[in-house]
């Protein structure tokens, strides 16, 4: 696993390369991959899967955002 840099709501260290469940407006089940942290402090995902998701569209959320690490 990656460096622990932040930590989703069920406690588990993520970083950059991580798969992340993510709570985003507008995007529900989304799934991203964290590639960088911006100036802001914000973390940017890019999607990678969910019911209204368009693979490949970046987001910025806040740790608190993070849900849970997925696998696969």
């Amino acid at each position: 696993m990656a460096m622990s840099i932040w930590t989703t709501r069920a406690n588990e260290p993520v970083g950059f390369g991580d798969l992340v469940a993510i709570s985003v407006l507008k995007h529900a089940d989304a799934v991203g991959r964290i590639v960088a942290r911006r100036d802001s402090g914000r973390i940017q995902c890019v999607l990678v899967r969910g019911s209204s998701v368009k693979p490949g569209e970046f987001v910025e959320v806040e740790e608190d955002q993070l849900l849970v690490r997925v696998f696969g």
